[in-house]
C-alpha cells in the first residue's frame, strides 16, 4: 500500500490528520498533546482521551449493502476482525444509511455516506446498522484497522 493522508474530525470538531505508509496508520494529535512512547493512554489541552495513533490494518473487505437493513457483519459476509477498532467505509454505487443507536436504518432517515464518500466509523463496530437508499444492493468497501 502506498502513502496516503486522510483526516477525520473528533468529537469536538478538531481536525486529526492520518498517513497511511506500509499497512500502518500514523496520527498527528493536535496541539498540546502529553506523548507517552509507552502506549499508554494519555490526553491533550481540550481534555480528549488520544492514544499512540500507530493502529494495524486489520483487513479490507467487500460486500453488499441491501435494501434492507443488516448489520456490517451481514454486509461483509463475516465475523469483524478480532481486535478492529475503527473501519473506513466507502459506497462504490450508491448512497447507503446508518445508524448505530439500536434504531434501525431506512432508506430515509439515518446517517447517509454517499457515493464515492469514505467515511471514518470508530465506535462500537458490532453495533454498526447499514441499508441501501436505492432499493438495490449498493456495493460497500471496508478497510479495518487494530
Amino acid at each position: 500500500m502506498g502513502a496516503n493522508t486522510f483526516a477525520a474530525i473528533d468529537g469536538l470538531g478538531y481536525e486529526i490528520n492520518f498517513q497511511c505508509v506500509n499497512n500502518s496508520v500514523t496520527g498527528i494529535v493536535p496541539a498540546g498533546a502529553q506523548v507517552d512512547t509507552s502506549g499508554a493512554w494519555y490526553s491533550n489541552t481540550y481534555g480528549l482521551p488520544v492514544r499512540d495513533a500507530t493502529v494495524q490494518v486489520g483487513g479490507y473487505y467487500q460486500g453488499n449493502v441491501q435494501a434492507s437493513a443488516g448489520y456490517l457483519t451481514t454486509v461483509i459476509g463475516t465475523a469483524i476482525p478480532t481486535g478492529a477498532r475503527m473501519a473506513w467505509l466507502q459506497p462504490e454505487n450508491g448512497m447507503v444509511r446508518f445508524r448505530d443507536d439500536a434504531t434501525t436504518p431506512t432508506a430515509t432517515v439515518g446517517f447517509p455516506i454517499a457515493l464515492g464518500v469514505s467515511w471514518p466509523y470508530i465506535a462500537n463496530l458490532a453495533s454498526l446498522s447499514l441499508i441501501s437508499t436505492t432499493g438495490a444492493n449498493v456495493v460497500m468497501s471496508v478497510l479495518f484497522y487494530k
